[in-house]
């Protein structure tokens, strides 16, 4: 069962990567924040890191960077909703809740606060499309398709 309460994935170690945003979004929330104990992450370790964050039913952040979108495919898994970023990860997971701006941000975490049934249409949308591209039976297909696809433009 996830507890009410946000984590604050301020992300500043690394350039352009969150920072006072998330803490004026955090303070409007209305939720309570927890902070990240195990040091930094990845460094710390990735089980460590998890076991900070995974009883939360909600993770802010406010990281700009486009590529890659771990923290966001780790939320999806754990049944963690993830707001704001703007990585590949959170676009194809839980596109309503991308963006980086205060007012936005808030808006939406105001709207999952007060709605369970949309809650759970968040969350079940980004499992399912975690198991849709990112499972290994996903990424095993994708890979066989690439292999056929390389092996049919050797072989022309």
């Amino acid at each position: 069962k996830k507890v009410d309460k946000i984590f604050n994935y301020q992300n500043n170690w690394g350039a352009g990567r969150g920072g006072n945003k998330n803490i004026e979004i955090l303070e409007k929330s209305g939720i309570e924040i927890k902070h990240k104990t195990s040091g930094r992450m990845p460094w710390g370790g990735l089980q460590p890191f998890t076991e900070d964050w995974v009883e939360c039913k909600y993770m802010l952040s406010t990281d700009e960077s486009l590529p890659g979108g771990v923290q966001s495919t780790l939320c999806a898994v754990h049944g963690t909703i993830m707001i704001g970023s703007n990585s590949d990860g959170q676009r194809n997971l839980f596109p309503e809740l991308v963006g980086t701006e205060v007012e936005d941000l808030t808006s939406k975490i105001e709207k999952l606060k007060s709605s369970p049934s949309y809650r759970n249409k968040i969350r079940e949308y980004a499992f399912n499309k975690f198991l849709e591209k990112y499972s290994f039976t996903a990424v095993k297909k994708q890979i066989i398709d690439l292999y056929k696809d390389i092996k049919e433009n050797i072989d022309e």
